[in-house]
C-alpha cells in the first residue's frame, strides 16, 4: 500500500511502527533500503528542514541545535557519495562472501560508523527477508562494532542515535524468532550496555531489556530510577490542575513496568503498591471529567486506554497462567490496599 509514495512520507508511516514490527515489516526490507540510500534519510534523522522554492536557498536548515549542523551536512555530503556508489552496495551479500570482501565494499565508500551500520542493517534485514539466516547472523556480528563507535561519537547527548538502538533490540527480536535464541542472549546484553551509554535519562530501556532477558534481578534497580527521574520531573510541575501530558503517560508507563517486574521478582506488596498507584490514577481521572474540557477528556482517556488497559493485561496473564501469583498478589492488595481489591478481582473476572 506504501510502496511507491513520497520517501518522506514512507519515513513518518515508519516512525510509527515499534522496533519489532519494524523488523518482521515487509515493506521494511525494500522501502528501508531504497530510502537509506538518499538523503531523505539523513534529512529525517538530524531533523533538518529543507526550504520551499520561494524561501529562496536549497541549502537545508537546521531547526533542532545548532550543534547538529556541521555533522548533519557531514553525514549528508556522505550520503550523496554513498548514493553514487549505490550500484556497488547494493550488490547482495551472498552466503560465499568472507567478511574480509563485505568490509572492503563498506570501506570502499569512506562513509561514517553511521552509513557503515545502516549498510549492515538494510543487509540484515534482505538476508532474514529471504531466508539467509546465518548470513544474516553475520551481518549482525559486524555491526556491532559500528554501534559501539555510534555510541562513542554520540557521547550521551546525541537523541537521534536513539533510532539505531531501537532497530538493534529489534532485530535481536526476529534473531529469536528465527531460531537464534542462545546467540540472542549476548547481543541483547550489548544493547543493554548501548543504552546505559547512551541515554542515561532511559534507565527504563535498560530495565525492560534486562526483563527480556528474564533477569528482572538487574531490571529492577534500574526501573526504580526511572520512576524516581520521572516522578521528580512531574513534581517538579505540581502547579499545573491537569497534569496529563506525555511526561505523565511515561511516568505511568515506568509504574506499570515495575509493577511487572516485581511479579516476576515476587515482591508482593511493592507490586500491590504500584497496582494501588496506578488504580488510584485511573480513579481520580474518573471523579475529575465533569471538570475537565474536551482536549483534557481525551488526555485522560489516552491514561485509561494505554497504562489501565496495559495493566489490565498483566494482572490477566497472571492470573490466567500463574493463579498461585495472582493469589499472592490479591492477599497483598486486600491486606495493603483494601479500596484496590474489587478492581484486582474485576480484571479476572472480566477475562
Amino acid at each position: 500500500m506504501l510502496r511507491g509514495l513520497p520517501e518522506e512520507l514512507v519515513l513518518n508511516v515508519l516512525g510509527y511502527l515499534t522496533p519489532s514490527e519494524l523488523a518482521v515489516c515487509e515493506l521494511v526490507h525494500s522501502e528501508w533500503r531504497r530510502i537509506a540510500l538518499t538523503d531523505s534519510l539523513w534529512r529525517h534523522l538530524f531533523r533538518l528542514a529543507y526550504p520551499s522554492a520561494e524561501e529562496g536557498p536549497k541549502r537545508p536548515r537546521v531547526v533542532h541545535k545548532e550543534l547538529y549542523r556541521e555533522r548533519a551536512e557531514r553525514e549528508q555530503r556522505e550520503a550523496e557519495e554513498l548514493q553514487r556508489r549505490k550500484t556497488t552496495l547494493e550488490e547482495p551479500t551472498s552466503g560465499h562472501r568472507d567478511e574480509a570482501s563485505l568490509y572492503d565494499t563498506l570501506y570502499a565508500a569512506e562513509p561514517r560508523p553511521s552509513v557503515k551500520a545502516q549498510v549492515l542493517l538494510n543487509q540484515y534485514n534482505t538476508d532474514a527477508h529471504e531466508g539467509r539466516f546465518e548470513d544474516a547472523l553475520e551481518n549482525s556480528k559486524l555491526a556491532i562494532h559500528y554501534f559501539e563507535r555510534l555510541i562513542a561519537d554520540s557521547e550521551g547527548e546525541d537523541w537521534d542515535w536513539r533510532m539505531y538502538l531501537e532497530w538493534y533490540l529489534g532485530l535481536i527480536e526476529a534473531q529469536s524468532s528465527k531460531g537464534f535464541a542462545l546467540r540472542q542472549l549476548g547481543y541483547l546484553s550489548l544493547a543493554v550496555e548501548y543504552y546505559r551509554k547512551a541515554i542515561r535519562t532511559h534507565d527504563e530501556n535498560c530495565g525492560v531489556a534486562y526483563m527480556m532477558l528474564d533477569k528482572p534481578e538487574l531490571a529492577l534497580p534500574m526501573i526504580d530510577r526511572a520512576v524516581e527521574l520521572q516522578q521528580s520531573l512531574w513534581d517538579a510541575n505540581a502547579f499545573a490542575r491537569f497534569r496529563l501530558e506525555t511526561q505523565y503517560l511515561h511516568l505511568l508507563a515506568c509504574y506499570t513496568n515495575r509493577f511487572r517486574t516485581l511479579v516476576a521478582l515476587g515482591d508482593w506488596p511493592r507490586a500491590a503498591a504500584d497496582f494501588a498507584h496506578l488504580h488510584g490514577v485511573v480513579e481520580s481521572n474518573r471523579r475529575e471529567q465533569k471538570e475537565r474540557t474536551e482536549q483534557q477528556d481525551k488526555a485522560c482517556e489516552e491514561v485509561a486506554t494505554n497504562v489501565w488497559g496495559g495493566l489490565c493485561s498483566q494482572v490477566t496473564l497472571l492470573a490466567d497462567e500463574q493463579p498461585d501469583h495472582y493469589a499472592r498478589l490479591l492477599g497483598a492488595i486486600d491486606q495493603l490496599f483494601p479500596h484496590a481489591s474489587a478492581a484486582a478481582r474485576d480484571i479476572a473476572n472480566d477475562s
